[in-house]
């Protein structure tokens, strides 16, 4: 398997998406014209890791693009057809790249959190970020939306649905 570096560089996304949809199984079904991800990332390519966290579902990949701020990495897995020079037989494999993804004039939520006897807590929260300006370390989230968090991942969903809605 190859590895590879592509940067692409975006302007702040609005809604916080890079242009490519993908189906539950985070296989980029399409790319929108124009956007970060058109002429980078393609159809058929499978999303893996954002910033190095590895993605399990659509929801915590949005939410993991959204906070990621200024740098996003994104590495991909592309499922490449290339004729071999030595056998002149055509060889399938699976490709994997590293797109880094630079947010122009963008502030990143900078919120990382654990779970911590049952309740999701902060963990740290980055200097200049968002969350600096409204919440420090060891702050503890009973209620988002008039809903309490059951998981860290629960709570980032529905942070990024707030910040969605409100910017």
């Amino acid at each position: 398997m190859r590895m590879a570096q592509l940067e692409v560089e975006l302007l702040p996304p609005e809604d916080g998406k890079i242009g490519a949809v993908t189906d539950d199984s985070l296989k980029v079904t399409s790319i929108l014209s124009g956007s970060a991800a058109d002429g980078k990332i393609l159809p058929g390519d499978v999303i893996l890791t954002v910033n190095g966290e590895e993605i399990k579902s659509r929801n915590q990949l949005e939410s993991l693009i959204l906070s990621a701020g200024c740098i996003t990495k994104v590495k991909i897995e592309r499922f490449a057809n290339r004729v071999d020079n030595e056998n002149t037989q055509p060889a399938s494999r699976f490709e994997h790249v590293e797109v880094l993804m630079k947010l122009r004039k963008q502030r990143k939520l900078g919120l990382f959190l654990r779970e911590y006897d049952g309740a999701v807590v902060v963990s740290r929260v980055d200097p200049g970020s968002i969350s600096a300006e409204i919440l420090q370390q060891d702050d503890q989230f009973l209620e988002l939306d008039g809903q309490r968090p059951r998981c860290k991942e629960e709570a980032r969903t529905m942070i990024v649905k707030a910040l969605r809605v409100s910017v």
